[in-house]
């Protein structure tokens, strides 16, 4: 009876071995297509700060797409990939989080807010990469997802996803970098890394020239030495909506004058270090809005291409795009 056992246990643990094989060679072929692209559609939400939950390994981690990286405000940590767990649900999306050890640290978030697409069924990672494309000195994620419509859709008719994952000003959270990724998406910039940054360089040369959408004052950044608002003036300022067209201001029929300011004026002309501001390039381009009188939004320096930073009676004011204009190229 105990050789039956022994021997029983031997077959099990040869066809564990077997099936491991298989993972790590079906997570292998994942991996080897490091050089692809992507599609999207997106919802904006909060970031998910993790419980340093333990990964035992046996999580569906996709080790090929973890890597050890140095990230600001997290150190050293490890970028990891997970499968989805088609047991949990068959319309959950791929996963990523920072992992200390074996302890999940942070998890980003997903294009859903509870990480499922429905009608989408995730593939594979195709390329996974760490640059600094919004130059604020902090690495960025990008990533390129595979998906098909549907389980067993074949190969031809999958599509790639490009997804973007950055910092907001000195925060350690990350979020997806909604307005660009659509960008990337919608015009296929999205094959390869390279593909992907020469979206990414399109889109930065026309937000710097094309900032019409709708935006809301979300907060106060920094005053002039002299300025003229009181507190609660500043406070009934913040969520203030603006509006600019090619041509018109807030439904004022009204024209723009653009100019490249060097940040360093900042500190001239206002007595204010540009880094207190959140800037941290060498120069800016400053609108101003061929309008008479003075009012608020009529002149705004374009921090990227989601924020305005707006001037008004010597307070700055964070301006954040909710939605903007789409012309086809």
């Amino acid at each position: 009876m105990k050789k039956k056992y022994l021997l029983l246990v031997v077959a099990c643990l040869l066809l564990t071995g077997c099936n491991n094989e298989k993972l790590n060679a079906e997570n292998q072929s994942v991996i080897s297509q490091s050089a692809g692209g992507s599609e999207t559609r997106i919802s904006e939400h909060d970031p998910v700060e993790s419980d340093e939950a333990t990964v035992d390994g046996s999580d569906g981690q996709i080790e090929d797409q973890s890597f050890d990286i140095n990230l600001s405000g997290w150190g050293d940590v490890t970028f990891a990939s997970f499968m989805p767990e088609e047991a949990r649900n068959k319309d959950e999306d791929v996963m990523f989080m920072l992992l200390n050890g074996d302890k999940e640290v942070y998890r980003f978030p997903g294009i859903t807010e509870d990480n499922h697409r429905i009608g989408q069924s995730f593939q594979k990672i195709d390329a996974i990469a760490f640059k600094d494309y919004d130059e604020d000195g902090r690495k960025d994620i990008i990533i390129i997802n595979e998906y098909s419509l549907q389980p067993g859709d074949p190969k031809e008719n999958y599509y790639r996803e490009a997804r973007v994952y950055h910092q907001e000003d000195e925060g350690k959270e990350f979020r997806i970098d909604n307005h660009l990724v659509e960008y990337l998406n919608n015009y296929y910039y999205n094959d390869t890394i390279e593909s992907v940054m020469k979206g990414i360089k399109k889109y930065r040369e026309k937000s710097e020239t094309n900032f019409y959408g709708d935006y809301q004052i979300t907060a106060c950044r920094g005053t002039a030495t002299a300025y003229a608002l009181s507190q609660e003036e500043i406070d009934a300022v913040i969520g203030s909506s603006l509006n600019y067209q090619a041509n018109s201001f807030n439904t004022m029929a009204a024209g723009y004058e653009e100019e490249t300011y060097p940040t360093d004026r900042l500190y001239e002309d206002f007595r204010v270090k540009p880094t207190d501001l959140g800037i941290t390039k060498k120069e800016v381009t400053v609108v101003s809005v061929l309008l008479e009188g003075d009012f608020i939004g009529g002149y705004f320096y374009i921090l990227d291409e989601n924020t305005l930073l707006v001037y008004y009676e010597g307070v700055f004011f964070e301006a954040k795009k909710t939605s903007e204009n789409h012309s086809k190229e």
